[in-house]
């Protein structure tokens, strides 16, 4: 039962990596998409997001929905407080780390620009940012969950073995 405990939490933590890993790509993907809304449609942030929300799934969606939302009722506040609010909620849904949420943080400043270009500009350096960490995660998640299943096997076999 242990061993089982053990490799459990190595599968899930495999999981974790390959959730965390396709929730970037749907990041990446989102920022596509509110781009191509605020440059093709010249839609207003707030319409750009909402109409990404429909393109995209949990819990992205969901935040995405809310932060419109917020950006409508919020209006005396700033962009950049309320997307720096919204991230909070989503980094308690999401598989994303810490260096994710940075990137999010980036992607907020650089949504807050009024300048058309220069809001190109910067979701153009952050979109290469969060492709830059995607390839590097791609490039080893087949090796890491597999270490995460072993050293979960084995943190199990060690166990039985101490309390034995």
């Amino acid at each position: 039962m242990i061993v089982g405990g053990g490799t459990g939490t190595g599968i899930w933590i495999a999981f974790s990596m390959k959730k965390r890993l396709e929730q970037l790509k749907e990041i990446e993907r989102i920022i596509n998409y509110i781009e191509g809304e605020i440059r093709y449609k010249n839609s207003l942030i707030k319409e750009a997001l909402k109409a990404a929300s429909f393109r995209c799934g949990q819990p992205f969606n969901d935040w995405l929905k809310g932060l419109a939302i917020e950006l409508e009722e919020n209006y005396m506040d700033t962009f950049l407080d309320i997307w720096n609010e919204s991230i909070k909620s989503l980094r308690r849904q999401s598989h994303l780390k810490e260096e994710d949420i940075k990137e999010l943080l980036s992607v907020g400043q650089a949504l807050g620009y009024l300048d058309v270009k220069a809001m190109e500009m910067g979701l153009a350096l952050e979109k290469e940012n969060i492709h830059g960490i995607i390839c590097k995660l791609d490039k080893s998640l087949s090796n890491n969950m597999k270490v995460s299943v072993i050293l979960g096997t084995l943190g199990g076999i060690f166990l039985v073995v101490v309390l034995a």
